[in-house]
């Protein structure tokens, strides 16, 4: 038999997926989502706002939860 893919788009959708699928007896597996994958659009956005000069400033409180100690 071949798989499905299924890819709900909010929390509440996939909760109502996995009861139905649960109710229906049906072997069905939750991958997480790498969140940090983006789309062609985001990259793209994200070049485009640094042709522009715009930049994002952190905070020390930032630098240190993204970068630690290094």
């Amino acid at each position: 038999m071949n798989n499905l893919i299924v890819y709900p788009k909010n929390k509440n959708q996939q909760k109502l997926l996995e009861s139905l699928l649960k109710e229906m007896r049906v072997h069905f597996e939750v991958e997480e989502a790498d969140e940090t994958l983006m789309t062609k659009e985001e990259f793209y956005a994200q070049i485009e706002e640094a042709r522009e000069g715009k930049v994002h400033k952190f905070t020390p409180e930032l630098e240190k939860e993204l970068f630690g100690d290094l």
